[in-house]
């Protein structure tokens, strides 16, 4: 953090005098706190006038003494010595001679010094007293008095009285000295300051520069007060984001400071630290430390090592290491400048304090939450017991906590804090002030991570107004809160909103800072991340690359912004499907990491998270297990149970175990996700509506139809409630409900929800996207079910043809929608034309994944069915086989997808009439299910309706109607009376009663059948002229 330490010391005699005076505040501008404060020359302690020739020798050495004293920045032996010479001048010439308010003016310096602001007040409301009883009320010994009132009403942030003092201070001095005097422009110069801690920088600029122009005019263009005046300038043209013409008044001050003072004086310390400061903001970080580095090594040689001007040096270079992720570096200064304050004032003063809050951001951003805590925490003790609670330091510590607690998941804590900020600021800031527009945007921040955009919305937009009101739309702090809108559209789901803002910022951050500067990088990866989402990849890829190549430009390979950009890489590689790619970028970020935080930092679990999942695409779930358990066990540690990234990574253990078929475990997991995030952020928040649909998923996987709806009518629900209908995740939700309705057979109410979906995700993420392409596939799936085939491939293909344009042929997606094509042309009986298909997704499988995993088994089952039924029963037993060994590697034994191979291989063992071999298959298949999935399950069904079949061609009918009846009962049950399954299990019981010659019954269940089969396909469909056909030949059966 840039800042100055000023020791200014007055000694008062009878003549008229002018004072140079300085003042400091902290404003905060993007994220960084400045000091802006004047450097004043400190005077050496004057004699006093031959009026007062009678004053000992031992006042004049306490005064002097407690001068040296305060010039070496030891405030304590300073007050002592001046406690002295006050006791001494009382006894000499009583309470009311000039001597004894001098000693006042004194001590009121001193203590300020210290920080103790209402100690000051009152010595210089004695001196003001006394002085005007001496003099007079015009009098310019009470403009000087008042003048330095207006300092510490400035220091303790109360800016009007401030400007009440200064204003008094000014009209009399017009009155007493000429138009050029040096005090006079000082005052300005001081009001200057007072209107830019207001945020009135225009006004500041216009007293600043009457300062200046009156300095040249006096005391000519080389003076040490004319290059204060430039420094000043130079500080509200920095606070304006004019950081050319703050430079130009800066070197110039600087200039002037080593001509006068010399390399080594503190004054040009402070002006190289105004100058490290400003390319610090502008990403030079390495002017910055040079800069940075040579003011602490001339105040070192000027003041000695413990002294507040080296903490200042200190605290400044700490910042800057800060900036470039170097935390351990920044935190040494930090620690430094402390211990120097405390030495220097004790444990209560505002540079002790200013100094603890950039070791609570530092230990932040380390990912040490208690320690930054604690220091955050003393700071705001302290600046409390200093200021009281309304003070710009004591709402800047407090919008810190609020960051911190918002960090930690703890976001009503967070809004309470910043609503206290917001308070006390309004006090003492206008509304529009800069300050204010600052906790808006916390405000804005943390309402969008509970979910509650409208609110967010409403800050964002607060805090952008006023600052385009003070700024105007070219200034670093507006292209921030554009940043944000941009976020919160992205949330919202309305990625062209969030484009169209991101834009804004980038555009102004590079206008300001050129192409390298950080926050350049920053609004690149949002930018990427926002093309990314809406599946315009290559586009992504642009923006992440730039971004990635300008931060390693600032900062070299090892910062956490390039981390960051890596990790975004690997997820774009990881979306295109190429996983190694993905690989090599998770773990760059992962070693960069490491480098910097220690293993729990949140960031360290970020990157192991998305470890996890891309090994678990690539089908190597014990390496996603481990990659999760480390990030859930570190989240756990940074930041206890009840966390958001705790749940996150408790969703994804849950999709882990729900792909290896351990549904309870899921559930597990699923259910202390949900309970956190309803713990939260409520009902109605876009985290809790995808935990919903995680346990719709989980329950529908086992066929519990109902109790799914009912968690994804919850997670409908609260989606529209907090995103509204068009967001991503109602669009999900809605086809999560709509694969809920395929799987029960209503065909209708699946096409309604998907036909939805598709219209929403459209509009929020345009034609071309994968989500896009998915819901099409889904809409294909229904139609084939409904004999619709052309209409089944038109989306089938409408789908494939969105997969290939946007991620090529080579993606796992491309390979799903070969394998759905493959599906419909063998539902049409053109096998042949399926095989194609089939090896098409099994020959892109395999380069992708490797022969090993779960998806090539898949395809390797297709393939053993269109085989099957083209009678070549050797290729269709090799490829079942081949998916059999695949399943119970990935998945062990009792896996559904285990269950569904062993049944196929026994229907080709059936279709070879080797109906013993096929029944113990049909048998483990059937064991295997009940296992995992209970008695009840759709898929116990099947495996029931196998081995029917089987008995049924062995002749013994009276086996196969028992487990007709059984798979009978489950669909009805679980699918309800209209399922197809359960048109064709009673279709099935109808075929075994024929072959019984029991033609009334079989005529019973076909009837049934045709009549369930009439609500569910059409009239032309296959299975209604099947039934048919089977009812007339019964009953020709019958009466033959």
């Amino acid at each position: 953090m840039n800042g100055t330490h000023h020791c200014h010391f007055k000694s008062f005699v009878k003549q008229p005098r002018q004072t140079k005076t300085s003042s400091g505040y902290t404003a905060h501008f993007l994220n960084k706190i400045l000091l802006l404060l004047i450097v004043a020359v400190l005077p050496a302690i004057l004699t006093t006038a031959n009026s007062q020739s009678s004053q000992t020798n031992s006042t004049m050495t306490y005064g002097q003494l407690g001068a040296s004293w305060y010039s070496k920045g030891e405030y304590d032996k300073a007050i002592e010595a001046f406690q002295q010479a006050l006791e001494d001048d009382i006894n000499l010439f009583g309470e009311a001679h000039p001597n004894v308010a001098t000693t006042h003016n004194n001590l009121a310096l001193a203590h300020k010094a210290k920080g103790q602001y209402d100690k000051a007040i009152t010595y210089y409301q004695l001196a003001l007293v006394s002085s005007i009883e001496n003099y007079g009320d015009g009098h310019q010994e009470i403009a000087s008095i008042r003048s330095n009132l207006g300092l510490v009403w400035h220091a303790k942030g109360q800016y009007d009285k401030a400007l009440e003092y200064y204003e008094l201070a000014l009209a009399s001095s017009v009155k007493n000295l000429d138009k050029d005097s040096t005090f006079i422009a000082t005052i300005r110069s001081n009001i200057g300051l007072v209107f830019q801690a207001k945020g009135d920088y225009d006004k500041a600029i216009r007293y600043y520069t009457l300062a200046l122009e009156n300095g040249i005019a006096t005391l000519g263009d080389d003076h040490p007060s004319v290059a204060i005046r430039r420094s000043n300038l130079g500080s509200a043209w920095e606070a304006k984001g004019q950081y050319k013409k703050a430079v130009a008044f800066y070197e110039l001050a600087l200039e002037s400071g080593i001509r006068q003072l010399g390399e080594n004086h503190p004054t040009v310390a402070t002006r190289r630290n105004k100058l490290g400061n400003v390319w610090q903001i502008q990403g030079q970080y390495g002017k910055a430390i040079e800069y940075y580095t040579l003011a602490l090594t001339s105040s070192l040689n000027s003041v000695g090592k413990d002294h507040p001007f080296v903490a200042v040096m200190l605290n400044s270079l700490g910042s800057a290491w800060e900036a470039k992720g170097q935390y351990k570096k920044a935190i040494e200064q930090y620690e430094k400048a402390l211990q120097i304050n405390i030495l220097i004032f004790g444990e209560s003063h505002p540079d002790v304090a200013s100094t603890r809050r950039q070791l609570g951001s530092a230990w932040h951003k380390k990912g040490q939450y208690d320690k930054s805590l604690v220091y955050y925490q003393q700071a705001l003790t302290s600046d409390i017991k200093t200021f009281g609670a309304v003070h710009p330091s004591v709402a800047d510590t407090r919008k810190r906590l609020g960051s911190l607690l918002q960090a930690r998941g703890q976001f009503d804590e967070a809004t309470k804090l910043y609503e206290l900020a917001l308070t006390s600021s309004l006090v003492i800031f206008s509304p529009g002030h800069t300050e204010v527009a600052s906790i808006h945007r916390q405000l804005g921040s943390v309402w969008q991570a509970k979910g509650q955009y409208t609110k967010s919305q409403n800050y964002y937009e607060q805090a952008l107004k006023s600052e385009i009101n003070t700024f105007g739309e070219d200034h670093p702090n507006v292209a921030l809160t554009h940043a944000l809108l941009g976020s919160l559209w992205g949330a919202k789901g309305q990625y062209d909103k969030a484009i169209g803002f991101y834009d804004l910022a980038y555009q102004s951050h590079l206008l300001k800072f050129g192409d390298s500067h950080p926050s350049v990088a920053k609004t690149r990866r949002q930018l990427g991340r926002a093309w990314q989402e809406k599946g315009q990849y290559d586009k992504a890829l642009g923006f992440y690359e730039l971004a990635l190549t300008s931060d390693i430009k600032t900062f070299g390979g090892e910062h956490p912004g390039v981390a960051v950009t890596h990790r975004l890489l690997g997820g774009l590689w990881q979306a295109k499907g190429e996983y190694d790619k993905a690989i090599k970028y998770y773990q760059l970020a992962l070693s960069s990491s490491l480098l910097t935080f220690t293993e729990s930092h949140p960031e360290v679990a970020d990157t192991r998270r998305q470890l996890g999942s891309v090994w678990q695409e690539k089908g190597q779930y014990d390496k996603a297990m481990e990659f999760y358990a480390s990030a859930l066990a570190s989240d756990k540690k940074t930041f206890g149970d009840n966390h958001p990234n705790v749940a996150v990574t408790r969703r994804l253990l849950g999709s882990l175990w729900q792909i290896q078929g351990d549904y309870d475990k899921a559930i597990e997991y699923y259910d202390l996700a949900l309970q956190h995030t309803l713990e939260k952020y409520g009902n109605a928040h876009p985290e809790v509506a995808k935990t919903y649909n995680h346990l719709g998923s989980a329950w529908q996987a086992q066929g519990l139809f109902d109790k799914a709806n009912e968690y994804y009518q919850l997670a409908l629900v609260g989606g529209q409630q907090s995103l509204g209908e068009q967001h991503p995740v109602v669009a999900t939700t809605q086809s999560h409900m709509g694969s809920l309705w395929l799987a029960k057979g209503q065909y209708d109410k699946a096409l309604g929800l998907y036909e939805q979906a598709l219209a929403s995700t459209i509009l929020s993420l345009g034609e071309e996207h994968p989500d896009v392409a998915e819901i099409r596939s889904s809409l294909g799936r229904i139609f084939k079910a409904k004999g619709q085939y052309d209409r089944a491939i038109e989306y089938y293909e409408l789908a494939l043809g969105s997969g290939i344009a946007t991620f090529g042929e080579a993606h796992p997606s491309v390979a799903i929608r070969w394998s759905n094509l493959g599906s419909l042309w063998s539902a049409k009986g053109q096998y042949e034309k399926a095989i194609e298909y089939y090896q098409l997704a099994l020959n892109s499988g395999i380069n992708t994944f490797g022969q090993d995993h779960p998806a090539v088994a898949i395809r390797q089952s297709n393939l053993g069915s269109a085989w099957e039924s083209l009678g070549d029963y050797d290729k269709a037993i090799q490829y079942y086989e081949l998916a059999l060994q695949g399943g119970i590697k990935h998945f062990g034994e009792d896996h559904p997808a285990v269950a569904k191979r062993r049944s196929n291989l026994g229907s080709v063992f059936k279709a070879l009439k080797q109906y013993d071999k096929a029944i113990s298959y049909y048998k483990l298949a059937l064991k295997s299910g009940i296992r995992m999935l209970g008695e009840n399950h759709p898929s116990v069904a099947i495996r029931q309706n196998s081995l029917a079949s089987c008995w049924q061609a062995k002749g013994q009918y009276d086996k196969a109607i028992t487990y007709y009846e059984k798979a009978l009962a489950i669909y009805v049950q679980t699918l309800g009376e209209n399922h197809p399954n359960v048109a064709a299990t009673r279709s099935n019981l109808g075929s075994a009663w024929y072959a019984k010659a029991e033609y009334k019954k079989a005529i019973e269940y076909y009837e049934m059948a045709l009549a369930a089969g009439l609500v569910i396909y059409n009239k032309d469909h296959p299975f209604i002229s099947a039934m048919r056909s089977n009812i007339d030949n019964a009953r020709d059966a019958r009466w033959q």
